[in-house]
């Protein structure tokens, strides 16, 4: 049998998707796994594995890149895959990975890997790995609404994306946009902006398609910017998810390498985390600053955006 890392967090999916459940199936797939949970040390994971297979949600992509990354572990030298169990996935989806857990797994014998490009985001001393998008403005607003104000427990994923949802549509209309300096690849796009995200894979925060077109196997990054003249546009944008549908933002992200921005609101997020910044320093994205492997079945299309 191959043997193969199983991260799991206990906490995402359903009885279906618990430790038992997940080493069963992958054993029948032909795959000894040697589990850990994401609530254990992370220097206790073992070498000696041909295959790290991440079971939950984007932060526990996330969690799990990162922390063997400043563990400098062996089995970085090793593929990653997914088992997608959390609330939007982003990750996963940018990634072409749909299915049942079974069909995920049995997947990977013909699966190919393909180098994920990580950015990061400069804060003063810190240094902050990013997979999905990084920015200031409303979303790093709503993220704190949320923080302040959870959820209740045991919403399943279909209700938990419609409150975030209707939440991120009440945080659109509150949110007062603010002046902020921004250089784009040393060019200067300084002024009031709702949102600026640079985004690393086509879709952050509930399933937000902002940039179709982004591509973590490229070496850009992708820069949304939205000012006050587009939140009726966003708005809009969100309440069609709400209601079931997928239109298209007519906006044209920006293909750069490194995005220093600040704003006066000195309100940041990296993933869906928010960062201090202390000083209000200028913060800086960098694209493709490391790479891991994932397992795709065959590499994504990454269409450019087209107008709904």
């Amino acid at each position: 049998m191959k043997k193969v890392l199983l991260i799991h967090n206990p906490t995402a999916g359903d009885a279906a998707h618990d430790k038992k459940a997940l080493t069963g199936e992958l054993k029948n797939a032909g795959y000894e796994a040697a589990y850990f949970s994401t609530k254990t040390s992370w220097k206790e994971i073992p070498r000696d594995v041909e295959l790290t297979v991440i079971a939950g949600g984007d932060g526990t992509v996330r969690k799990a890149v990162v922390n063997l990354i400043e563990e400098k572990h062996e089995v970085l030298k090793k593929p990653f895959a997914i088992l997608p169990l959390g609330t939007a996935n982003n990750i996963a989806t940018t990634l072409g990975i749909c299915g049942n857990t079974r069909e995920i797994i049995a997947s990977w014998e013909s699966a190919k890997e393909m180098p994920f490009h990580l950015s990061s985001l400069e804060s003063g001393h810190e240094m902050h790995c990013l997979l999905e998008g990084a920015g200031c403005g409303v979303f790093p607003f709503h993220i704190q609404n949320m923080i302040k104000n959870p959820m209740e427990d045991g919403l399943g994923t279909q209700e938990r994306m419609q409150v975030d949802l209707q939440r991120l549509l009440k945080s659109i209309s509150v949110y007062k946009p603010d002046y902020c300096e921004l250089l784009v690849d040393g060019l200067d796009h300084s002024g009031k902006y709702l949102l600026i995200e640079a985004l690393n894979i086509k879709c952050v925060g509930t399933n937000l398609f902002l940039s179709p077109a982004g591509d973590p196997f490229d070496d850009k990054l992708d820069l949304v910017l939205m000012k006050e003249t587009d939140k009726e546009k966003f708005a809009n944008y969100v309440y069609s998810k709400i209601m079931g549908k997928e239109l298209t933002l007519d906006i044209e992200p920006i293909p750069a390498s490194r995005v220093s921005f600040r704003c006066e609101h000195n309100l940041y997020h990296v993933d869906d985390e928010l960062i201090k910044n202390k000083d209000n320093s200028l913060l800086h994205v960098r694209a493709a600053r490391k790479t891991v492997s994932f397992l795709v079945t065959e590499r994504p299309t990454f269409a450019k955006a087209m107008v709904g």
